[in-house]
């Protein structure tokens, strides 16, 4: 399944010392699994429930991968990059 990613599903939203606070938010009624990445050793996993928002932090310059779950497998259906400006909330 395939949809349009809000751009407001992933964002940044702080900024401290060498990591930095990102939120996603799962726009779909599936469970989606995220993996956030970089170059440098760090990666971290999350399921996430349906109309879920989760927070976590990173370094900066990081790779989400977002999965839809189906019955048998998942299926990796985007890519983001980091967003380039904090959204202060």
């Amino acid at each position: 399944m395939s949809y349009t990613l809000n751009p407001k599903s992933f964002k940044l939203i702080d900024s401290k010392e060498n990591l930095q606070r990102y939120r996603y938010h799962n726009p779909t009624g599936q469970f989606q699994i995220i993996r956030a990445s970089n170059t440098h050793a760090f990666c971290i996993e999350r399921t996430v429930l349906p109309h879920q928002v989760v927070e976590f932090e990173a370094p900066p310059q990081i790779r989400l991968e977002v999965y839809d779950y189906q019955s048998v497998t998942t299926i990796l259906s985007n890519v983001i990059t980091t967003p380039q400006t904090a959204d202060s909330q």
